[in-house]
């Protein structure tokens, strides 16, 4: 009953830190690596079933995947958040056509070690008026991620400090 507790609670702590915060501009999610299908596949996602029907994002590969492998922030505005720049392949800029902005950053241990990323992602941007290229939303990031890796780590237990 204390895991099911624990799992509860980060549920419930992560969803709060992922609700979007600016009146639905703004969408965030939490992706992990799934050491079975070899890429980050998103958790704590309720019911939304756009993105457990998603492929998991390859390292290397999209916002998502860059960040993890980078250890920074990536960002992509206007075409270059769905077309082949991050590397997506032809059935992934079909599916993120409608991407106006994306952004990912990673979330860390204490120790600096990357144990999963959050990304962002703003539907209706435009290069013009993106509001994740800034850095108030850079810092907003790095605020949920480190929140996220506290979960991760010291509620859930799913990962550890000192590796």
């Amino acid at each position: 009953t204390v895991s099911a507790a624990r799992f509860f609670a980060g549920n419930v702590a992560i969803g709060a830190l992922l609700e979007p915060a600016r009146e639905g501009r703004v969408l965030f999610h939490l992706y992990v690596m799934d050491n079975e299908v070899g890429g980050l596949v998103p958790v704590f996602e309720g019911e939304d079933s756009a993105l457990s029907d998603q492929p998991a994002w390859l390292p290397g590969i999209g916002a998502v995947g860059k960040a993890y492998v980078a250890g920074e922030f990536v960002v992509a505005v206007g075409p270059e958040a769905s077309d082949g720049t991050h590397g997506l392949s032809k059935d992934q800029q079909q599916q993120h056509a409608g991407t106006g902005a994306v952004a990912a950053t990673p979330v860390l241990n204490a120790n600096g070690t990357v144990l999963a990323v959050l990304s962002a992602s703003e539907p209706s941007a435009t290069v013009e008026s993106c509001s994740l290229a800034t850095m108030d939303d850079r810092e907003l990031m790095s605020v949920i991620a480190d929140g996220c890796a506290r979960i991760l780590v010291d509620l859930l237990g799913w990962y550890a400090d000192d590796v």
